[in-house]
């Protein structure tokens, strides 16, 4: 089964707002690092539920896509970010 997360890509301005809009977005626990260490943890945890670290989450072997929206201004924006 896929599930489809919609990202704003025009919500993301730079580091902070894009730690902040996933942190929203996937209900990342308060203690998120806010790195890409801490969004990688989070985002590998996505099926496993008990891991409490995101509140959206796949079963094993199934797929998330991520679609955003915006993408091409966002690397124009970010490239840091979106490479």
């Amino acid at each position: 089964m896929t599930k489809n997360v919609q990202i704003d890509g025009s919500k993301i301005t730079d580091w902070d707002s894009f730690h902040d809009y996933f942190s929203k977005t996937f209900g990342f626990p308060d203690f998120y690092g806010r790195n890409m260490d801490a969004w990688n943890d989070c985002m590998t945890s996505l099926d496993a539920a008990e891991d409490g670290l995101s509140a959206i989450h796949v079963l094993t072997g199934d797929v998330m896509v991520l679609c955003i929206s915006g993408a091409k201004d966002l690397k124009k924006r970010c490239p840091e970010i979106i490479w």
